[in-house]
């Protein structure tokens, strides 16, 4: 299978990563960060959803920061009673995960009917080290995620983490 055409964005991928660069490095709020970070990576890969979820030192969901969502899907989504269960098998993947269909990818775990629509999906385990400290994911991307949409620049992989 191929991959299908990615649009680029104006001005460039780079131009866009550029961009996505200075709106997250302009603020010291946490959580205006997290937000700039997951809008930048929504309209990189042409994500309609995303979600970065922090977790505490168990590996639990702590923090939840969520873009596109609206407040009834966001309740749904969050009193959805698998949604723990998914979670920590997310959480176990060694590394990201793309399904062009969320929905048939949970059924065929053993979980519960997904509450909203799916579509393509993406989840990244975040570490620190070792240690699990968060997810990323992102939904509803047009014709489905792929190694691309994840690539981090050359530059940015040999930064070493404090």
């Amino acid at each position: 299978m191929t991959e299908p055409a990615n649009p680029e964005p104006p001005g460039g991928r780079d131009a866009a990563l550029r961009a996505a660069i200075l709106r997250i490095g302009s603020s010291l709020d946490v959580d205006t960060v997290l937000g700039h970070a997951l809008d930048s990576a929504r309209a990189l890969t042409g994500a309609r959803y995303g979600v970065i979820a922090a977790a505490d030192a168990s590996g639990a969901p702590r923090d939840l920061t969520v873009s596109g969502f609206g407040d009834d899907e966001s309740r749904t989504l969050l009193e959805w009673p698998d949604g723990p269960a998914l979670f920590e098998h997310l959480r176990s993947l060694a590394g990201p995960l793309r399904v062009p269909d969320l929905a048939t990818h949970i059924r065929s775990l053993g979980f519960s009917a997904f509450p909203v629509p799916a579509g393509a999906f993406q989840a990244t385990p975040m570490r620190r080290g070792e240690q699990y400290v968060g997810g990323f994911f992102l939904r509803g991307r047009e014709g489905g995620f792929w190694s691309r949409n994840a690539s981090v620049p050359p530059t940015w992989k040999r930064r070493p983490s404090k």
